[in-house]
Order: structure tokens, then sequence, then C-alpha cells
């Protein structure tokens, strides 16, 4: 496998070569070494720059992809290379489309675990019987990750899927990591939601993802909560685009 290669932009350490991202995955499930990817986005790196501590976790992960357009639009503007984001739900569909690997689904509600669990058996069968655990809604300093590692050890996983939203699934995580013995953690944010089925929960259409409008169809379902995401990162954007002009 070739080596990831560290572009480090808003001060995040991203890999922007799909192969390469999935490279460092596949490697890892081979050689049975633990270890977690992030699926960066805008929130994300707007946290990161605010919370150092949550940066460093970030950047101690096996690799770094980019979710976010506008991340890499900046990207493409500043550095002068073209690269395009690695949607996590392409990464996603990727993997469950290879039916070969062991697979856990950690996080989200039943009712969406329920719905996920219908659509993936009907591109790999082998998923009907893998383990949909949902959480219960807690601060993720309260998670019994001693018991929820013995749990997902039972099932043998060569990975495992976290839905917890940023910035706590990777915190999440990176906190149980320690317990593990083997298995990818990728933590995918709103991917189960979006791929449920649910109607309520649907992914934008690709006519506003290929405009970049995403952001604007979730932000018309969750209006609060994606305002607050959108606000952190148009905050955090100057700052973060004087720091790599300057570095330039």
């Amino acid at each position: 496998m070739s080596p990831t290669v560290v572009n480090q932009f808003f001060n995040i350490n991203f890999e922007f070569d799909p192969a390469r991202v999935d490279g460092a995955v596949l490697d890892a499930i081979v050689k049975r070494r633990p270890g977690y990817v992030c699926v960066v986005d805008g929130n994300v790196v707007a946290t990161a720059y605010r919370d150092v501590a949550y940066r460093d976790i970030v950047n101690a992960a096996l690799v770094n992809l980019c979710d976010g357009s506008y991340v890499a639009l900046f990207y493409r503007l500043l550095k002068g290379k073209k690269v395009c984001p690695y949607v996590g739900g392409d990464l996603f569909f990727k993997l469950i489309g290879k039916r070969k690997y062991r697979h856990m689904f950690v996080g989200a509600t039943s009712e969406i675990l329920d719905a996920l669990r219908k659509r993936l058996v009907k591109i790999d069968p082998s998923i009907s019987p893998s383990n949909f655990m949902p959480l219960p809604f807690l601060p993720v300093e309260q998670f019994d990750y001693e018991r929820i590692a013995l749990d997902i050890e039972k099932e043998n996983p060569d990975l495992i899927w976290v839905s917890l939203g940023a910035p706590k699934q990777e915190i999440f995580m990176s906190r149980l990591l320690p317990h593990l013995h083997q298995s990818v953690l990728i933590g995918i944010g709103a991917v189960f939601s979006f791929h449920s089925g649910i109607a309520a929960r649907k992914r934008a259409p690709e006519i506003l993802i290929k405009m970049k409008l995403e952001w604007a169809y979730r932000l018309f379902q969750e209006p609060r909560k994606q305002w607050r995401k959108a606000r952190a990162f148009v905050l955090a954007l100057p700052f973060l685009l004087a720091a790599e002009i300057k570095s330039k």
C-alpha cells in the first residue's frame, strides 16, 4: 500500500486522494491494527480551530478524508492543487459493497438502525446478523467504554461505523480505541440517517450537492442545529484563511 500523504490545511492533516484513504483503511484491516478514521467537514474544522485537544484527536486518526466541499474549494484556491471532497457516504457504500468485511454499526436510534439494516442487506445479505448498536443519549465522558469494547470484540468486526455526529463521535472513538485489540472505527456523521430511508432524514438532492448547496438543504431540515454549525465555520474561516495565506 502506498503511504498516505499528509496535507496539513486549516490545522488538519488531510489525505485528499481517495485511493490512499481506502488503502490506509484496508491496510489496517489486513494487519488487524486498531485505529479510527475522521470524516472532516467544516464543522470539524471549526471545532478543531476552537479546541486544541479536539484537534489533536482528529490528527491522531489513521487518516482524515475531506468531506467538506468548501474546505476542498479553499484548498484549491490557496494551494493551487485541484482536489475534490471524498464524502463519508461514498466510503461507507464502497466498503459495504465489497461484501467481504464484518461490520458493526454504533450510534443513532433503534428506528434508524432497523431501517438502515433493511437497506444494507440488499447490498450485502451477510450484514443481516451484524450488530446494530444504539447508544444511550449521554455526554461522551459518561459512556462505559470497557463494556462497549467487550460487546464489540464478541462480534470481531473489521469495521465499526460510528454515527454520533461531530465532535462527539471523534472523542468517542479516541476514548474507545485503547480498549480495542483490532477493528477500524470510522466516524460517519449523519450517514445512517441519510440512508435509512426515513423521509425526514433524506440527503439533499444531487443537483444541490453539485451546486455546493447541501448546507442550505440541511439548514432547512434542522435550522437551529445547522445554523450553529454554519455560523461556527464562518466565524473561524477568516482566521483560518489568514493563517494559511501567512504560511505561504
